[in-house]
């Protein structure tokens, strides 16, 4: 995805291949370059890339960092005027509310998102369009949003199809099932879902996550524990600390729904997500793993310990404004009694 500017394209590779850091190590050599050279198409080029690569580590902070700087510096006035044309001011807008909202901070990841929106149709470059409307339609999936991010990512996906860009197909197909999933709609998530989780290429390990919560959803633990395993293991291995917190709370919800449920394999897992997840700053997924584990401790009749998780998941919801979250925090705890 994304621009590239030729020498950028090292480190692309390593985004597109899962080598992460060996990607940092790369691009943090040719900043270098670039800075001591004075050449601005490779300072902002190569800090797009290096904002991909944090952010698929996990580092949304940094990668937040990275690429709200870059925003800000292809926006001055001295820059030249190609350089201001190109899909960088796109695409790094794009990848920055893609971070804000891993980070819980929706205001500032909308406006950023809404000003692709309006740069992308401006430049009437189809692949520029997407990669807008991507980033509008992965946050509002990830406020819990659908009727917003469903139309968004529905547009995306026939617009990925008519432009028959292959690196997309994965990433919006899954992203759109996973909406359908959450939305009930089960009957349209799951051919999207499978089928993206055949790609494997780009933000793969998110996919074997939706699939696995689908199936979970679906009562077809097996596969949904297969996968959930597989997600955690790869992000593991690959240092990928963001997609870990997630594998962790995806495995520790399956332990909860087993019959019996696992109570401590999920407390566990729970726990070690939220170290994890807090740490990075992932503050929807530290609501939502708090969600999980105070219904957990409802089912289980551990009546204060889940109050204590569903009134921290609540409050937390509420801040963020994540709705469809917060009704769900507000019914578990009305289930206490």
């Amino acid at each position: 995805y994304g621009p590239s500017l030729g020498v950028t394209e090292p480190w692309q590779y390593f985004w597109l291949t899962g080598d992460n850091v060996q990607g940092i190590r790369s691009g943090q050599r040719a900043l270098a370059i670039a800075t001591a050279t004075g050449d601005l198409a490779l300072q902002t080029a190569t800090n797009f890339h290096l904002g991909e690569l944090y952010d698929a580590l996990g580092d949304h902070r940094r990668a937040v960092e990275v690429l709200r700087s870059n925003v800000e510096s292809l926006d001055r006035e001295s820059l030249p005027e190609p350089l201001r044309r190109s899909a960088l001011p796109i695409h790094s807008r794009a990848w920055l509310a893609l971070g804000l909202a891993e980070l819980g901070e929706f205001a500032e990841g909308v406006l950023r998102g809404e000003e692709a929106v309006r740069l992308a149709e401006a430049a009437d470059r189809p692949f520029d369009v997407v990669t807008a409307y991507w980033g509008m339609g992965y946050l509002h999936l990830r406020r819990g949003d659908f009727d917003r991010a469903i139309p968004i990512l529905e547009r995306v996906l026939a617009l990925v199809q008519a432009g028959n860009f292959s690196t997309w197909f994965g990433t919006i197909e899954s992203s759109l099932g996973y909406a359908y999933a959450l939305s009930a709609r089960m009957g349209d998530a799951l051919p999207l879902l499978e089928r993206a989780a055949s790609r494997e290429r780009g933000y793969y390990r998110r996919r074997l996550a939706y699939l696995s919560e689908a199936y979970l959803r679906e009562g077809r633990l097996e596969e949904a524990i297969r996968l959930a395993q597989q997600f955690l293991h790869r992000s593991h291995d690959r240092k990928e600390r963001g997609y870990e917190a997630w594998a962790l709370r995806l495995v520790g919800e399956i332990a909860s729904h087993q019959d019996p449920p696992e109570l401590e394999k999920a407390e566990d897992h729970y726990h070690q997500a939220l170290a994890l997840a807090a740490e990075l700053g992932m503050r929807p997924l530290v609501a939502q793993t708090h969600l999980e584990l105070g219904s957990l401790y409802r089912r289980a009749g551990q009546r204060a310990k889940g109050r204590e998780h569903l009134t921290i998941a609540t409050g937390s919801f509420r801040e963020m404004e994540m709705g469809f979250w917060r009704e769900r925090a507000e019914a578990e705890l009305k289930a206490l009694g």
